[in-house]
C-alpha cells in the first residue's frame, strides 16, 4: 500500500512539474536593447544587450530567436572572464544570419516561451554599386564612375573616400540620395600612393516596431571598394 502511494505521489509530482510554464528569463532583464547591423555585404548581426549591473550576464538560458517567423540559431550569452576588454566580458545574446533579398518589412524576435521582444524594420536590402571602367592609375581630374542599384528605400548618406596604405582617409565626395550613376573627380594630390577607393552608403532603414524593449536600432551599410594607385 505504501509503495502504491509513493508511486502515485511521484506521478503527481512529475505531472505537476511537466505542466509548469517555462521560467520567464527575458522579463528579468533591465533596460533591454536590440541592435541590428548589416555591413559591407556581410551577414545580419543582431545583439540583445541589457544592464549587466542589475541582471547578471548569461541569465537567458532558454532563448529562441526568429527572423520573419523562421527560427534562427541564437546564443544565450555568457560571461567571458578571460576577456581583455571589460566591455567584451559579457557575450550578449544574439544571432548571425545572411538574409535573402527582399524589400518588405522584416521582423526580428527574441523569446523565452513566456516573454518576447520584437523589432520590425522596413528593409535589410543593401543595394549594390560597381566601378565603371576605372583607370589603371588615378590622376587628379580623372572622373570616377560607379553604376549603382540603390535599394528601393533609398540611402540616408553616401561617401567616396580614399585611404592610402598606412595613411588617413580622405573624402572625395559625399551626399545623401545615392544615384544609379555616381561620379566623383580625383582631387589634387602631392605625392604618389596606393590604397583603396571605396564608395560606401547607409540604407534609409527605419524601425517600425519596438516592443518590450527600451530601444531598437538598425544600421544597413553597403560598400564598393576599389584598389587604386594615385599619382600627382
Amino acid at each position: 500500500m505504501t509503495s502504491t502511494r509513493t508511486l502515485l505521489s511521484a506521478a503527481v509530482l512529475l505531472l505537476t512539474t511537466a505542466c509548469e510554464p517555462p521560467t520567464p528569463s527575458l522579463a528579468k532583464l533591465t533596460s533591454p536593447v536590440i541592435t541590428a547591423q548589416r555591413r559591407l555585404s556581410g551577414p545580419l548581426q543582431v545583439i540583445l544587450t541589457y544592464d549587466t549591473d542589475r541582471t547578471p550576464c548569461g541569465t537567458v538560458p532558454n532563448l529562441t530567436a526568429t527572423l520573419d517567423g523562421n527560427p534562427v540559431n541564437a546564443s544565450a550569452g555568457a560571461w567571458v572572464p578571460e576577456a581583455m576588454n571589460a566591455a567584451d566580458r559579457c557575450q550578449f545574446p544574439g544571432f548571425l544570419i545572411t538574409p535573402e533579398v527582399r524589400s518588405s518589412e522584416r521582423v526580428i524576435t527574441f523569446g523565452d516561451g513566456v516573454t518576447s521582444f520584437v523589432m520590425a524594420i522596413n528593409t535589410l536590402n543593401l543595394g549594390s554599386a560597381v566601378p565603371d571602367s576605372p583607370p589603371a592609375t588615378f590622376h587628379p581630374g580623372n572622373v570616377l564612375r560607379w553604376l549603382g542599384s540603390p535599394p528601393n528605400e533609398g540611402t540616408a548618406t553616401w561617401k567616396v573616400a580614399y585611404t592610402p596604405n598606412g595613411g588617413a582617409e580622405t573624402t572625395w565626395g559625399e551626399g545623401t540620395a545615392m544615384p544609379s550613376s555616381l561620379m566623383v573627380t580625383v582631387p589634387p594630390v602631392t605625392a604618389a600612393s596606393s590604397g583603396i577607393v571605396a564608395l560606401s552608403w547607409v540604407v534609409n532603414t527605419q524601425v517600425s516596431r519596438c516592443e518590450g524593449l527600451e530601444s531598437c536600432s538598425v544600421v544597413v551599410q553597403g560598400n564598393a571598394p576599389l584598389n587604386a594607385v594615385v599619382v600627382p
